[in-house]
């Protein structure tokens, strides 16, 4: 396997389990220092981890808004699949990212 250009990190659930993923983002960056990494996040925490020097973008995602329900992960799934991760990687354990990560 050649090393990903470009990675994913999906951790939708609270700020609490966002902040205990910052770890993983520096593994990341450590094992792969020249790939861009996405951290997608709840809708409104994504200023908070703007700054973080391993991340090339953070992206929110409303779980509770126009966004919920499983019909709007397949929707989800479709706009991540268009960004072409070579590699993408679930923080949170659910049903919603389990089909985001399948069908993204």
């Amino acid at each position: 396997m050649s090393e990903p250009a470009r990675i994913g990190v999906w951790q939708t659930a609270f700020l609490g389990d966002a902040v205990l993923t910052l770890p993983l983002l520096a593994a990341l960056r450590e094992r792969f220092p020249r790939a861009e990494i996405h951290f997608f996040v709840r809708a409104g925490l994504e200023g908070l981890f703007a700054a973080q020097p391993e991340l090339a973008a953070t992206h929110g995602f409303a779980k509770r808004g126009r966004q919920r329900g499983l019909g709007s992960a397949f929707c989800q799934a479709r706009g991540i699949s268009d960004q072409a991760f070579d590699l993408w990687l679930s923080a949170h354990a659910s049903l919603r990212s389990a089909l985001v990560a399948a069908f993204s």
